[in-house]
C-alpha cells in the first residue's frame, strides 16, 4: 500500500491535471469543440486502420480521439484547425440529433432491424441454412487443413513473409536479419538477468 505522503502527491498531480483539461477546455472553446474533434480524430482513424486491416483498431482510435480532443487545447496552427473540426462537427452532430428528434431515425432503425431478425430466423428455421453453411464451413476447413498439410502453404506463406520483412527493414534502416535476431536475444538475455 502506498504511503500517506505517496498518496498526497497522487491526489495532488490528479488536482493539477484536472486544472490543465479545464483552462485546456476552455482555450478550445468549450467540452463541444474538444468532444468534435475527439469525435471525427477517432472516427477517421477507426475507418483508416479498419480499411487497411491494421490490428486493434479499436485502440488505435480510441488514441485517436484523446490525440484529437487535445489538439483542440493547443494555441497553434493546430490547435486552430482543431477547434475549426471540432466546431464544424460539433454543430453537424447537433443537427443530426434534431433531425433524428424530428423524423424518428433511430426508432425506425431498430424496428427494421428487429423485423429483419425476425423474419432471418423464420426463414432460417424453415430452410435450415445456418446449419447448411456450418456444414460446409466444416468440409472448407477440413479440405483447407489438408491442402495445407499435402504443400505446406502456411511454412510457404510464412517463410516468404518473413523473407519479406527482413528485406523492408534491411532497406529501411540497413539492419540485417543477423544483426536484429543478434540484438533480441541480448534483449532477452537482459530481461532475464
Amino acid at each position: 500500500m502506498a504511503s500517506l505522503s505517496d498518496q498526497a502527491k497522487a491526489a495532488q498531480m490528479a488536482a493539477q491535471a484536472s486544472n490543465k483539461v479545464a483552462e485546456g477546455t476552455k482555450t478550445a472553446g468549450g467540452s463541444s469543440t474538444v468532444a468534435g474533434a475527439a469525435a471525427v480524430a477517432g472516427v477517421g482513424a477507426a475507418v483508416v486502420a479498419g480499411t487497411i486491416g491494421l490490428p486493434f483498431a479499436g485502440i488505435l482510435a480510441g488514441g485517436a480521439a484523446v490525440a484529437g480532443g487535445a489538439a483542440t487545447m493547443r494555441s497553434d496552427d493546430v490547435g486552430d484547425t482543431a477547434r475549426k473540426v471540432g466546431n464544424a462537427a460539433s454543430g453537424l452532430f447537433g443537427n443530426l440529433k434534431k433531425f433524428n428528434e424530428k423524423h424518428n431515425i433511430t426508432g425506425k432503425t431498430y424496428a427494421a432491424a428487429k423485423a429483419s431478425i425476425a423474419k432471418a430466423q423464420e426463414v432460417n428455421k424453415e430452410y435450415g441454412i445456418t446449419q447448411k453453411v456450418e456444414s460446409a464451413a466444416v468440409r472448407t476447413a477440413r479440405a483447407a487443413s489438408e491442402v495445407n498439410e499435402k504443400y505446406k502453404v502456411t511454412d510457404q506463406v510464412g517463410a516468404a513473409l518473413g523473407a519479406g520483412l527482413d528485406k523492408v527493414t534491411k532497406l529501411v534502416d540497413g539492419t540485417t536479419p543477423d544483426e536484429i535476431q543478434e540484438a533480441e536475444q541480448a534483449n532477452a538475455k537482459a530481461l532475464k538477468d
